[in-house]
């Protein structure tokens, strides 16, 4: 069986994975066009 160090640990904490960061940017850009779209009659993702 394989130890796991502290630092294996910390590299697998969420706030260290890439799908989180990119989720979270994603949200944030999202809600920056929301008003936007709304005055549109726009919903996220759509482009039509």
């Amino acid at each position: 069986m394989t130890d796991v160090t502290d630092e294996t640990q910390d590299d697998l904490l969420l706030e260290h994975q890439l799908c989180f960061a990119l989720t979270v940017a994603s949200r944030s850009v999202v809600g920056a066009y929301k008003p936007v779209l709304d005055k549109l009659g726009l919903t996220h993702p759509s482009t039509s």
